[in-house]
């Protein structure tokens, strides 16, 4: 099944555009894997600036999410079906920096991203891979395959460099705990981000990273200037038949290849007072933000702090549902949850105040989110983590944690460290 989809995505990324939402199929939530390329228009946009070219063109200055919105609609609904969510939409990403275009955060002049804060792909024409029966779907006329060499990673150790010294990171972790002390935040989220030299084929990375770590909510946008990667195992958002769903991840421990040592890091996640509290706290979150745009009494917690087990970590997840209002569009329902609450903090956006003057960069496409609004009223969308950006010959990823009272600045930084050990056995081919 993985070689179905890899061998589909090898034959497309010669084409301009190419996007690969990566199931990875040994996930329930993962069942299907959507792959394109030759968008018929592009849309990208940094703060109020906008600009979309392809079948229609502009550019021009303000709210991008309703200028995108429009061009959305433009396009109706999308005939035909797949038995899945996605048969034609946008393909691409929301930046976390896009948050400030939803809610009033100071811009502290922090060193820019260096990518667009949105970025979408309008797709028509695409496969569709169903794995549980092994089914390929051909949906319009997707662009044929041509095949070429993939090139292997070079072998041997690459260079890492952090914006945050060790001693740094604990200091601001130690900050954070200051606010809460005050009565500002409950939790917030920190993070740090990992840079290095990279010039080799993005594609061959991806591969490597969706073998070592992977995830049901991984993908591989092909941006032109940029790539993004991610094996993201963290959904933001699902609409279908007007059922609107989001699964926060809270609670983290590293996985050991000695099954005893490897059930005891798990019982002791699932018996953490402090991990359970912080979990209950975003639940409560989500409920609220969800109760924006759901009819009222339909919103509830469907599966709560369940154990999910990952190559290199486990989790704990819970699952909010709730049914969306008349009126409420795909973009509405992003409006009022943007950006995820696992990945900020509570309240979120004292939260989000608290990380512009904590972190040292922007977070860019970290921690906001990739995936398809379709046609059809639907959307899937990760939470950006597990996350590279390849552009420029340079490659960089974030890592973070919640941060609570009584957390241990010492063991929030390990924490980032296992997370990012994916990526970082990836990196050493």
């Amino acid at each position: 099944m993985q070689l179905v989809t890899e061998e589909l995505f090898l034959g497309l990324r010669q084409h301009p555009y190419v996007f690969f939402l990566d199931g990875e199929g040994n996930f329930e939530s993962g069942r299907f894997s959507f792959l394109g390329a030759r968008p018929f228009i592009v849309f990208r946009s940094t703060g109020d600036q906008y600009e979309y070219a392809g079948e229609k063109q502009g550019s021009g200055k303000g709210d991008p999410f309703r200028v995108l919105e429009s061009l959305w609609r433009n396009y109706g609904a999308c005939p035909g079906g797949n038995g899945g969510a996605f048969s034609g939409g946008l393909v691409g990403y929301i930046s976390y920096d896009a948050g400030r275009l939803l809610e009033k955060i100071p811009n502290l002049g922090r060193e820019p991203s260096g990518v667009p804060d949105l970025f979408f792909g309008f797709y028509r024409d695409l496969y569709v891979f169903d794995h549980r029966n092994g089914k390929l779907l051909t949906l319009g006329n997707p662009p044929e395959r041509r095949f070429a060499s993939l090139k292997p990673l070079s072998p041997g150790a690459r260079p890492l460099e952090s914006d945050f010294t060790r001693k740094g990171y604990c200091d601001a972790v130690r900050k954070a705990q200051e606010y809460i002390a005050c009565g500002d935040i409950y939790q917030v989220n920190l993070s740090q981000r990992f840079q290095l030299p990279f010039r080799e084929d993005p594609a061959s990375l991806y591969l490597r990273l969706r073998r070592l770590t992977p995830a049901p909510f991984s993908a591989y946008l092909d941006c032109g200037d940029f790539q993004v990667l991610s094996t993201s195992p963290e959904r933001f958002l699902k609409l279908e038949a007007r059922s609107a769903e989001t699964c926060p991840i809270k609670g983290t421990r590293p996985r050991s290849e000695d099954p005893v040592e490897d059930e005891r890091l798990a019982q002791e996640l699932l018996s953490s007072i402090k991990d359970r509290a912080e979990h209950l706290m975003i639940v409560d979150l989500e409920r609220n933000d969800l109760g924006r745009v759901c009819r009222y009494g339909s919103v509830h917690v469907e599966e709560f702090e369940e154990l999910h087990r990952f190559p290199q970590v486990s989790h704990l997840i819970s699952t909010v549902k709730g049914d969306l209002r008349e009126n409420i569009s795909p973009f509405d329902l992003i409006r009022a949850t943007f950006p995820g609450g696992s990945i900020t903090g509570a309240p979120k956006i004292r939260s989000m105040e608290i990380i512009e003057e904590l972190e040292p960069v922007r977070r860019g496409v970290y921690t906001g989110a990739i995936g398809y609004i379709g046609f059809q009223d639907t959307l899937d969308l990760n939470i950006a983590i597990r996350t590279m950006i390849v552009q420029k010959d340079l490659a960089h990823f974030h890592v973070g944690g919640g941060i609570v009272a009584d957390s241990d600045p010492e063991a929030e930084y390990q924490e980032t460290l296992d997370k990012a050990r994916g990526i970082m056995m990836a990196l050493k081919a």
